[in-house]
């Protein structure tokens, strides 16, 4: 119970909600805004390879250093545009972190669900779903010129012939959209475990601000080690799930590269645990409740992008999709059956009977 935050009233928390939501939103569009610059850049960088190429095989021109240039820009381009969304993913987690104390939730686990709820949807969209969405976009936008089916003669024809233009072979080029998102995977795991043996703000509160202190209380707030975050543990763990179910699909590897990632955030959050970190705060197990959940709703993505990866003629393909989907929405619903209180309704009635 955060007894300080009992006597704010509903419109408060309401009002700090929405301003949340709202910075959210612009950092979020802003990391899209950035993205989609630095992916049009490489496009155009891309097309100046390309002619620089033709020329010089049709032509005899040497491409020298020019060709290395291009080549070296267009890597750069790539690089920068994972920077942008870790850069972004790092800068939203901090803000979300921050303003779960300013909502005043009258809870400890109350505030942790909030900041799991923000920081794993904030993520799954910053991370996953912006550089899948500018890939699809740009590969739409040239297929539709170039390679669209002239004569779609159903409606399934016509899904059939948008979901092929939604991804080609540029996803799998060098510097193309897999590519930045392995590089994307790789900078976010370093740069979340970095952070967690090396937490810049206590080593700043511990080795700067110290040194200042005026009072023996002071200087025990500010010697004190970082807390152990339940809520952004779990919401940075649905996010690498996250990016593994939807992404894998595109590139069967991230599979065994999540794994390892897994392995490594495991070893190191172990060792935060044992030498860095307090005890966590006191939670109740709703908080495992909704990271379940939301776990379970991570399988409707990986089955929607495993459909338009497979791009068979026929509508579920040899059936495993249709199959896991019939699976999935059964265990939806028996999970709500057992754990919104309907079992418990449907059972106390019959063991009253004689």
């Amino acid at each position: 119970m955060l007894w300080e935050n009992l006597e704010l009233s509903w419109t408060y928390r309401l009002c700090v909600k929405a301003i949340v939501l709202v910075i959210t939103y612009l950092l979020l569009a802003a990391s899209f805004a950035l993205f989609l610059l630095v992916r049009d850049k490489q496009a155009r960088w891309t097309i100046s390879l390309t002619e620089t190429q033709v020329a010089s095989r049709w032509f005899g021109l040497a491409m020298g250093d020019g060709l290395m240039a291009t080549l070296a820009t267009k890597s750069a381009l790539a690089g920068a545009a994972a920077g942008v969304i870790s850069g972004v993913s790092v800068a939203v987690v901090a803000f979300l972190f921050s303003a779960s104390t300013w909502e005043g939730h009258a809870t400890q686990t109350r505030q942790e669900q909030s900041l799991f709820a923000k920081i794993s949807e904030a993520l799954y969209f910053n991370i996953v779903l912006v550089p899948i969405g500018v890939g699809a976009f740009l590969s739409y936008h040239v297929s539709s010129e170039h390679l669209s089916d002239p004569s779609p003669t159903s409606v399934i024809d016509i899904v059939f012939s948008f979901s092929r233009q939604l991804s080609n072979q540029s996803w799998f080029e060098e510097s193309g959209t897999v590519a930045i998102v392995l590089l994307t995977l790789a900078s976010n795991v370093i740069i979340e475990e970095f952070l967690k043996v090396c937490d810049p703000v206590s080593l700043w509160n511990q080795h700067v601000l110290a040194r200042f202190a005026v009072s023996q209380y002071k200087l025990n707030q500010l010697m004190a080690t970082p807390r152990m975050q339940m809520g952004q543990l779990f919401a940075l763990l649905h996010k690498l799930c996250a990016f593994c179910l939807t992404c894998a699909p595109l590139y069967p590897p991230i599979y065994l590269l999540c794994a390892i990632a897994m392995g490594v955030k495991y070893w190191v959050t172990k060792y935060a645990i044992c030498r860095l970190w307090r005890p966590p705060p006191p939670v109740e197990i709703h908080l495992v409740d909704e990271f379940r959940t939301g776990l379970a709703w991570l399988v409707p993505p990986h089955l929607l992008m495993s459909y338009l990866v497979e791009q068979e003629r026929s509508l579920f393909g040899d059936g495993c999709l249709a199959a896991a989907a019939i699976l999935w929405v059964f265990y939806i619903l028996t999970q709500r059956f057992f754990t919104e209180g309907l079992y418990e309704q449907v059972r106390s009635p019959l063991t009253r009977i004689p």
